[in-house]
């Protein structure tokens, strides 16, 4: 039976259409090379077809010709789908935009930005009218729309009602392009797929669901307005047909630009995050532009002070030791796959000098016989190819790892300042080798020990918290020792500087990110980041997570409860078991009858009502609270649950039960309940 399709898929393209080809191939068993059917035609598409085609027996282009297009059993209906074209054709200047209108747009998208009901509205009239995969230009329509309305527009506020049926992303740019606008348009790396981006001076606001990339932006959060990113950062051109439109980058009607470097912050809510970083902005001389982002970690330039940095995990390379790789990867600091493989070595020295080559056997001679001799990018060419000392030892040299082309004034040999931001441990290493593209965040094996890093290159490395602070033009290009790095190091970076750079908190729209810096300020990071990282919770897409600490009174409040979609959390008194202490729990137990309290994690179940009124169950996924549902332990409300009950200086204890007050039970039980998690803690855990 044969798949109908709108138009045969191409490298670049993005649409439905390359959606169904990529689910076709995932059905045939191609999914592990397609990864994500996210309706990007790129490498991963491309690679799927490559293989499919070899499979096959089709001579392996990677795009979709005749034979493979009869193989896949796509049949081509060019009507299938309306990418309204007449519109698009009757693009004109004719309904532009005075400065006038622009300035009073401007005020109606604040307006809307400062107005958190008037934004929910808009998402949920913008989702009801969305088709399948839309939602995120739908979204920017309605905001547009809205803006438009708020600013007494509804000439202009009309426009972007009734052209947002099919690829609307394309149709909002067009009209946006008709009303004088030379808009600013965001890339997602995964797909290089174009979301265009909503202008309003001041607040950043971001929607939080499917329609997490478009953006209501004049100014990227915590960025001012520089000069150099109009006309040409953000460029692309749209091709329907015979209709081009080129994006230029400059988000404003003309004659409306915005205060250069004077960003206005109208934000809904302070928290406490947001008012530490006001503190540190306005202490600190000279601001932090975006440099670019890979993998999603971005990375930021401080220009004056030749500075780049960027916070990441480190995984660990051993290249450059001699014994990195050996014919048995049982021996070897390495498994010998990561060096490549037969006709392509690209991390071993060759008996031909290419990747081609066999590869080259340390001698007796050498410092690890019988070991491939492992090269890095950085050299000693006052030593010969052949000889492993040529190369930066991974086990005695701290070095840093980066993508080619990373950047122009950071080469091999220039030297950085590294910090493990979880105990304040730092080391500065040499930019030594060059590593897989896209990807930030490697390191030596004896980096990574000098920051309390694991250095095991099988099984070692860090998955976040490591800042890498780059000094632009620091080096000569040349192999240094321990010694002569540390030297150099803390000669070109004056710690004063470094200690500002090092306490900036970069700006950031993860989520995730955002509760971790606010759980910091109430000396709960650790316990989120344990909760985050914790396997069975990695994939959940829950909006609320939690955190007990057993470690403070029960007089005080110990739930904390972070809240992903306002970017917030609340705090609240929740009780301990009986038996498990008095005004502080110190005993904990996973035993039936025990009236303790159980550490560990816990993901929440569903409600019911009982003797206690409405109650949430729960489930322990860890050894210390397996029991709980034998237990009966629930979250639930009490009215003992007060500070100083019955004048004992203490909240009263229940039998396990995570009991709190009846004037927060709904709410805490309506935020956690079907699929949340939370972590109850102790110092001793």
């Amino acid at each position: 039976m044969s798949t109908k399709i709108s138009k045969i898929p191409k490298f670049g393209d993005n649409g439905k259409h390359v959606a169904v080809l990529q689910q076709i191939l995932t059905n045939l068993g191609f999914g592990s090379t397609v990864q994500e059917i996210d309706g990007g035609f790129g490498p991963k598409t491309k690679n799927a077809i490559l293989a499919f085609q070899k499979s096959n027996g089709i001579a392996a282009t990677g795009t979709i010709d005749s034979t493979t297009q009869h193989a896949l059993n796509l049949e081509l209906d060019e009507d299938l789908y309306s990418y309204n074209l007449s519109f698009l054709e009757g693009i004109n200047r004719d309904k532009q935009m005075t400065p006038l209108e622009g300035q009073e747009y401007l005020n109606g998208m604040i307006a809307l930005c400062t107005n958190l009901e008037q934004v929910s509205q808009a998402k949920t009239e913008a989702h009801k009218e969305a088709p399948v995969n839309a939602e995120c230009a739908t979204t920017c329509s309605t905001f547009l729309e809205y803006a438009f309305r708020n600013a007494g527009l509804d000439s202009k506020s009309i426009l972007f009602n009734d052209h947002t049926k099919y690829y609307p992303t394309h149709n909002v740019e067009i009209m946006l392009y008709r009303l004088g606008f030379k808009y600013y348009l965001k890339k997602e790396y995964k797909t290089q797929k174009g979301a265009v981006g909503v202008m309003a001076r001041g607040k950043f606001y971001e929607t939080f669901d499917h329609t997490f990339h478009i953006y209501v932006i004049l100014e990227e959060e915590n960025e001012l307005y520089d000069k150099k990113m109009d006309n040409g950062k953000y460029g692309v051109v749209y091709t329907e047909d015979d209709v081009k439109v080129a994006t230029r980058g400059f988000w404003l009607p003309d004659g409306i630009l915005p205060a250069p470097r004077n960003p206005v912050a109208v934000p809904a809510a302070i928290t406490a995050t947001q008012e530490h970083e006001e503190d540190i902005l306005g202490n600190t001389e000279e601001l932090p532009v975006k440099f670019k982002t890979l993998e999603n970690i971005p990375s930021y330039e401080w220009r004056e002070s030749n500075l780049i940095s960027f916070t990441s995990g480190m995984r660990i390379d051993a290249d450059g030791s001699p014994r990195a790789y050996h014919r048995d990867s049982s021996l070897a600091l390495d498994y010998l796959g990561n060096a490549g493989h037969s006709g392509k070595w690209w991390a071993l020295a060759t008996d031909n000098k290419q990747e081609s080559g066999n590869p080259l056997i340390q001698k007796n001679t050498d410092p690890a016989p019988g070991y491939y001799i492992s090269m890095t990018s950085l050299q000693d060419r006052t030593k010969n190819y052949s000889d492993p000392n040529r190369y930066v030892n991974s086990e005695t040299i701290p070095y840093i790892v980066l993508p080619g082309g990373f950047s122009d004034d950071f080469s091999l040999g220039d030297i950085a300042l590294v910090i493990n931001k979880d105990n304040n441990k730092q080391c500065f290493a040499i930019f030594a080798d060059h590593g897989p593209k896209g990807k930030l965040g490697e390191g030596s094996v004896y980096l990574a020990k000098q920051l309390g890093i694991n250095g095991s290159a099988k099984s070692g490395g860090k998955d976040s918290n490591v800042q890498y602070i780059l000094i632009k033009n620091s080096g000569n290009g040349t192999v240094l020792t321990n010694e002569e790095i540390q030297q150099i190091g803390a000669e070109k970076l004056h710690m004063d500087g470094m200690n500002k750079i090092a306490d900036y908190r970069f700006p950031t729209n993860n989520k995730k990110e955002i509760a971790l810096r606010l759980a910091e300020t109430i000396g709960q990071r650790k316990a989120l980041e344990r909760l985050f990282n914790f396997k069975n919770a990695q994939g959940s897409h829950a909006n609320f997570w939690a955190i007990v600490d057993f470690n403070k009174p029960s007089s005080e409040e110990r739930l904390f409860i972070f809240n992903l979609i306002d970017e917030s959390f609340k705090k609240y008194l929740v009780a301990h078991g009986k038996n498990s202490g008095d005004k502080y729990a110190k005993t904990f137990s996973n035993v039936n009858g025990s009236n303790c309290s159980s550490l560990g994690v816990y993901k929440t179940g569903e409600t019911y009502i009982g003797k206690h009124g409405k109650s949430l169950r729960i489930d322990g996924l860890e050894s210390s609270n397996s029991n709980v549902r034998e237990r009966a332990i629930v979250i639930h409300s009490a009215d003992y649950v007060v500070p100083n009950f019955e004048n004992t200086g203490r909240a009263g204890r229940s039998e396990g039960c995570f009991a709190v007050h009846p004037s927060v039970s709904n709410e805490v039980i309506e935020n956690l309940k079907e699929g949340s998690y939370f972590l109850a803690w102790y110092q001793g855990d």
